[in-house]
């Protein structure tokens, strides 16, 4: 039951990230809101359920099992090789701090001076660094944990 709640939650976080509400799920699922929102709350659906959901996401069932294993093994700190080479560029902490964000690279690329091909340049750096993985259509998957942190009077936090 418990990795059955790890794959709702899952779902939850591919939701917000693709910024899919439980509206415009229901209205994809042919179901009311309230049904979608009681499923959830429950923590309960079959594989069947998980399935639709997934095709609705345009997300394969595989790939949310692969994003639930990659969740498991977050980091919740930067060493301080990683910080000093988010430092070393301010584009690329700038980047660091809208994905921390949960901005995806059009709102980046609207709100500051940056081309595409930078934004994904930096991307592919944050990549590198284990910062995130960097999936297709420049899409990514965040790596830190919800409980991240900067080193404590390390590098990031010397620079501000």
């Amino acid at each position: 039951m418990a990795k059955t709640i790890d794959l709702v939650v899952a779902l939850k976080r591919e939701m917000r990230a693709r910024k899919i509400t439980y509206a415009i799920l229901a209205k994809r699922l042919g179901l009311s809101e309230a049904a979608v929102k009681r499923m959830f709350a429950l923590n309960n659906m079959t594989l069947s359920r998980m399935d639709a959901i997934c095709v609705a996401l345009d997300l394969e069932l595989s790939d949310l099992f692969y994003l639930h294993m990659q969740t498991e093994n977050r980091i919740e700190c930067l060493t301080k090789a990683q910080e000093e080479h988010l430092v070393a560029d301010p584009n690329r902490l700038l980047i660091a701090a809208c994905v921390l964000n949960r901005w995806d690279i059009d709102d980046i690329l609207a709100e500051f001076h940056l081309t595409k091909v930078e934004c994904v340049r930096h991307l592919a750096a944050l990549d590198k660094t284990r910062f995130i993985e960097l999936l297709p259509n420049n899409r990514y998957h965040i790596k830190v944990s919800d409980r991240f942190r900067w080193i404590p009077g390390g590098p990031i936090e010397q620079y501000f």
